[in-house]
């Protein structure tokens, strides 16, 4: 096997299972949600945790494409693997989506709240962009993305997630006697994951030469 792949592969597996893990002690053992939920709810929240984390991996390197070559396979791996658990938590979440799910959500007429709105139609924009940002490295569109606009998709869409999870999760982080077990929302988790991604990335940007 490419030693690239195997690299990401034991990474990928290692922040799958321990977010899988914090989602089954949050949500089953602590929040007292049904073991029969666990295939699709449980484990939506372990996609979408994963996979941002992963996603901010790649993000947070971007300017180092000055590393050896398995290092940069192996952290395209990563980014694209967290792309598709993202892809999965969005097809999750749509299939999961209603009130009887999701109450804190929607109104008390079942329609989305406006913080709600906003945070859904970030993560859509987010994933559209992302799915671009991915598409400008095949071969069809490869040509037609300068490195300026593909550095540009990629800031646009993590930035846009991260309204996303401000969005849909800072009431309940405002609320820690509410926690299940005292352990903090999978959502804010991504967002402290999203601000030390940045901070990385701005880090490894203002070190290289342009």
């Amino acid at each position: 096997m490419d030693k690239s792949k195997k690299n990401a592969g034991f990474i990928i597996s290692i922040i799958f299972v321990l977010s899988f893990g914090y989602a089954i002690l949050r949500y089953n053992i602590f929040g007292g949600v049904l073991w029969s939920r666990l295939p699709m709810y449980v484990v939506n929240k372990a996609l979408s945790l994963s996979g941002f984390i992963l996603l901010m991996i790649n993000y947070g390197t971007y300017f180092k494409n000055n590393t050896k070559p398995v290092r940069q396979k192996t952290i395209k791996h990563i980014g694209i693997s967290g792309f598709l658990f993202i892809l999965l938590h969005a097809v999750l979440s749509l299939l999961l989506f209603r009130p009887a799910v999701y109450p804190k959500f929607f109104d008390e007429n079942s329609w989305l709240t406006g913080f709600t709105g906003i945070s859904m139609l970030s993560g859509v924009v987010a994933i559209v962009l992302l799915w671009v940002y991915n598409m400008s490295f095949t071969l069809l569109y490869k040509e037609k993305f300068t490195q300026r606009l593909k550095q540009n998709l990629f800031n646009a869409a993590i930035l846009i997630t991260g309204f996303h999870l401000f969005f849909m999760g800072y009431k309940g982080w405002l609320t820690p006697e509410k926690w299940f077990g005292k352990l903090p929302p999978i959502s804010l988790i991504a967002f402290c994951v999203f601000i030390a991604g940045v901070f990385v990335y701005l880090v490894n940007k203002s070190n290289t030469k342009l």
